[in-house]
């Protein structure tokens, strides 16, 4: 580990700063993490590169004013194994700001994991990413953080060129997977929210946007396109049979599969009440 940040210590990583090579014992990529905060404050101006641990970046019970904050960048960093995630925000506050990049880099499960309790904001980019379950934002309320799971994409913000390579068994989404264990109430609800900004580029079998398991999805603005895969699936069944996706603007375009997809006997609600749906190769929905 190279930064631990806790009981409500602030840390700043300068333009200039470097946090690079952090690699766990037997270089396995599979346990410990570059930077690791709980309820402390860090603040990523500089660089995290190149590590080869299970997370590059770890926010735990970190929010509010002790938000954490990207600014520069994450990148080309490998984390592996069941848990390998590239940036973790557990029952914490992220923020992704316009200059802030997380980019090429490798994860065992996906780039960016926001499990319940987490609450991020993206202001900047995720791009060119691998994940085997999913190249963006993995949301996933499989237990009680205390509050609700959201994340919130913005004007300008983009999440691009990801994919996921685990195969169709465990494909969680080339973008965002919002959705959770928890049965036919869930414990927390898990809510993607897109205000605006460019999804495209994403290569997934379900979709760039994938709902599952009692996720919610908002689309009010952006662009969800030329994506590989479906734009956005949602899936419910009698297990999980909250999933749901209102659509209000924005636009699902020219995409390789459909634009919106779901199966006739899934449970899903779907809401189409605004935007555009056009010119997907096979289908709008």
């Amino acid at each position: 580990m190279a930064v631990h940040v806790r009981n409500g210590a602030h840390v700043t990583l300068e333009e200039d700063g470097v946090i690079t090579e952090i690699k766990n014992e037997g270089e396995t990529g599979d346990t410990g993490s570059a930077v690791y905060t709980t309820n402390g404050k860090f603040t990523l101006d500089g660089v995290i590169e190149y590590c080869y641990m299970r997370n590059a970046l770890f926010l735990n019970a970190s929010q509010e004013e002790n938000a954490g904050i990207i600014n520069g960048s994450v990148r080309y960093n490998t984390s592996t194994g069941s848990n390998g995630y590239t940036v973790v925000a557990q029952t914490s506050d992220l923020i992704i700001n316009s200059t802030g990049v997380i980019e090429e880099n490798q994860a065992g499960i996906s780039t960016v994991y926001a499990p319940s309790g987490a609450n991020i904001d993206l202001y900047g980019t995720i791009q060119n990413n691998v994940g085997t379950q999913c190249g963006g934002i993995h949301m996933y309320s499989n237990w009680n953080g205390g509050r609700n799971i959201t994340v919130d994409m913005y004007d300008g913000a983009k999440i691009i060129n990801n994919s996921s390579s685990g195969g169709a068994l465990n494909d969680r989404g080339g973008a965002v997977c919002s959705g959770g264990a928890g049965g036919t109430s869930g414990s927390t609800e898990c809510i993607f929210t897109m205000h605006g900004g460019e999804i495209s580029g994403n290569e997934s079998s379900n979709g760039a946007v994938f709902v599952r398991k009692n996720g919610q999805a908002y689309i009010l603005g952006g662009n969800i396109s030329k994506n590989k895969g479906n734009g956005i699936k949602v899936q419910s069944d009698s297990a999980q049979p909250n999933s749901f996706l209102i659509m209000e603007g924005g636009s699902v375009i020219d995409n390789e599969d459909y634009g919106v997809y779901f199966s006739a006997g899934s449970q899903a609600k779907i809401d189409l009440n605004g935007g555009t749906i056009q010119g997907n190769n096979n289908g709008d929905t």
